[in-house]
C-alpha cells in the first residue's frame, strides 16, 4: 500500500489475484465443501473444532472474499492497464453526453463561469446529492471546463461528474450512474472493495469479514 506506485501496484494486484485463486482452488480441493456447509463440531479435539471453523468460515464468506479480491486486483492493475482502459470509458463516456474534449489553450482571455451558481444548482438539480469535488482546467481561456463531482446516494456508484463549456453551459452528467454499463462498473469498484456503500451496517459487515479472512489465514497455516 505504501511503496512507490508501480510497485505498490504489482504487488497488490498480484496479492488479488492469488486470493481469487485461493478461492477458486479451495472450492475445487474441498470435495465435501457444501456436503458439511452446516458441519460444526464443538466438542472433541482443538484441531477438528478449528480445522471446522476454518472451513465454514471460508466457505461462508466466499462471495465477499471473491469481491474484495476482484476489486483489489482491477484497483491495481487499472492504473498500469491506463493506457489500453482509457479509450473505452473516454467512448462509453461520450456516449453517454459528458462534454467535448476541450480546445487548445488560447492566449484570449475570457471570464470564468460563476462556480458558486453552478454548484448551488447541481446540487439543487440533483438533491439529494453533494459536491463533493470541483475542477476548472485551463481557466480563464477559451478551452476552459468546468467538472462538478457530486456522491450518488443510494446508489453503487462512487459519485457522478457534471461537466461545463467556457461559457458556464451545462452538457450533461458523464455517466457513471445511469450511463454506459461499462462505465458503472468501472466506477463501483470502489465502493465495492472498502464497503463504502449502503451506510455504517455495510461498513461492519465488511469488518467483521476482514477479522473473518485474518482468522481464516491464521487457522489456516496452523
Amino acid at each position: 500500500l505504501h511503496l512507490p506506485g508501480f510497485w505498490g501496484s504489482l504487488i497488490m494486484g498480484l496479492a488479488g489475484v492469488a486470493l481469487l485463486g485461493s478461492i477458486i482452488s479451495g472450492l475445487a480441493a474441498h470435495s465435501r465443501i457444501w456436503r458439511d456447509l452446516f458441519r460444526l463440531r464443538l466438542r472433541g479435539s482443538d484441531r477438528k473444532r478449528e480445522a471446522d471453523l476454518h472451513y465454514r468460515t471460508g466457505v461462508w464468506g466466499i462471495p465477499v472474499f471473491a469481491v474484495i479480491a476482484l476489486t483489489g486486483a482491477y484497483l491495481s492493475f487499472a492504473p498500469m492497464l491506463g493506457s489500453l482502459v482509457e479509450p473505452v470509458f473516454r467512448d462509453q463516456a461520450s456516449q453517454s453526453g459528458s462534454a467535448p474534449t476541450p480546445a487548445e489553450d488560447s492566449p484570449e482571455r475570457i471570464a470564468v463561469p460563476p462556480v458558486a451558481e453552478i454548484i448551488r444548482q447541481v446540487e439543487r438539480d440533483n438533491a439529494p446529492a453533494k459536491v463533493s469535488f470541483v475542477m476548472l482546467t485551463s481557466p480563464g481561456t477559451p478551452g476552459q471546463l468546468l467538472h462538478v463531482d457530486t456522491d450518488v446516494p443510494r446508489q453503487m456508484a462512487s459519485g457522478e461528474s457534471y461537466q461545463f463549456d467556457a461559457q458556464g453551459q451545462p452538457h450533461g452528467a458523464v455517466g457513471y450512474a445511469n450511463g454506459a454499463v461499462g462505465l458503472q462498473i468501472g466506477v463501483a469498484m470502489f465502493p465495492l472493495h472498502f464497503g463504502n456503500f449502503a451506510g455504517p451496517p455495510m461498513r461492519w459487515i465488511y469488518f467483521a469479514i476482514g477479522l473473518a479472512l485474518c482468522f481464516l489465514v491464521a487457522t489456516g497455516m496452523r
